[in-house]
C-alpha cells in the first residue's frame, strides 16, 4: 500500500486517501518522494524554451499536465516561466507508482537510476487521475495486469474508469466494460493491448481508486 504524506504533527501522520483496517502492529516505511532533481538532474537536453529542451511533464494535483525544462544555468522551470528568477522546480514531486511524459529535443536513449520493486504494491488513484507506470521490467497485457480486479466497469467509458494510452502523438482512451478491455471508441476489444517496460499510462477513475499490478514472472 503507497500513500502520499500530507503532514506530520508529532507521531500522527496524517495520509492522502483512506486506509483499510491496520492492526496495532502494522509497519510502515516513510520515504522520499523523487523529483525532477533526483530523477533527471541535468543530464537532459537543455534550452530555453520547450522547442530547444527535453520537456518533461508531470501531473498536477488538480489532473492537468505541467511541462517542465531545465533551462540553461539557472535549471528545471516551468514552460510558463522560463527566466532565472522564476520558481526553482527542481522538488516537484514524481511520487512512487506514478510516472511522467518525457519528449526528448531529439531521439535519445536515457538511462534512469532507481530501485526495482519485487512485490506488488497498492496505489491510490485520486479522482482527478495519475500517471501510472508499468512496475516491472517485463511487458504485460491489460487482460493480465490484473488491473480489471480494481477498475470501475461500464458499458460507456462515460461511466468508467478510463485509461489514457499515447499512440503515435495522439492519445486513446480504453475501459473495461465488464467483460473485456474495449476501446472507449468503437468498442473493440483490447485485452491484449501491452504496457511495455517503462510504459505508463493516464488513469482518469469515476472516483477515487485504489489499483495493483498483478505479480509477474520475470525471466532471463
Amino acid at each position: 500500500l503507497v500513500k502520499q504524506v500530507l503532514s506530520f504533527s508529532g507521531s500522527t501522520v496524517t495520509v492522502k486517501g483512506t486506509l483499510p483496517n491496520l492492526t496495532a502492529d502494522t509497519q510502515f516505511v516513510l520515504r522520499n518522494d523523487n523529483t525532477l532533481n533526483s530523477v533527471f538532474g541535468s543530464e537532459v537536453t537543455q534550452g530555453t524554451s520547450t522547442a530547444s529542451a527535453d520537456v518533461v511533464s508531470v501531473l498536477s494535483s488538480t489532473g492537468s499536465l505541467t511541462r517542465y525544462i531545465y533551462v540553461t544555468g539557472f535549471g528545471w522551470r516551468s514552460e510558463l516561466a522560463r527566466r532565472g528568477t522564476d520558481t526553482d522546480c527542481g522538488n516537484v514531486r514524481i511520487s512512487l507508482g506514478t510516472g511522467v511524459a518525457f519528449k526528448p529535443r531529439l531521439t535519445k536513449t536515457i538511462n534512469l537510476s532507481g530501485e526495482y520493486r519485487g512485490s506488488r504494491s497498492l496505489m491510490t488513484v485520486p479522482e482527478t487521475g495519475a500517471i501510472v507506470g508499468n512496475p516491472y521490467p517485463v511487458a504485460v497485457s491489460l487482460q493480465n495486469s490484473g488491473l480489471a480486479g480494481y477498475l470501475t466497469k461500464a458499458a460507456s467509458g462515460a461511466d468508467a474508469d478510463v485509461l489514457r494510452f499515447l499512440e503515435n502523438g495522439s492519445y486513446v482512451n480504453y475501459h473495461h466494460n465488464g467483460t473485456d478491455f474495449v476501446k472507449s471508441t468503437g468498442s473493440a476489444v483490447s485485452n491484449d493491448k501491452q504496457l511495455g517496460v517503462g510504459d505508463a499510462f493516464l488513469l482518469l477513475p469515476q472516483n477515487e481508486e485504489t489499483i495493483a499490478f498483478a505479480p509477474q514472472v520475470i525471466t532471463k
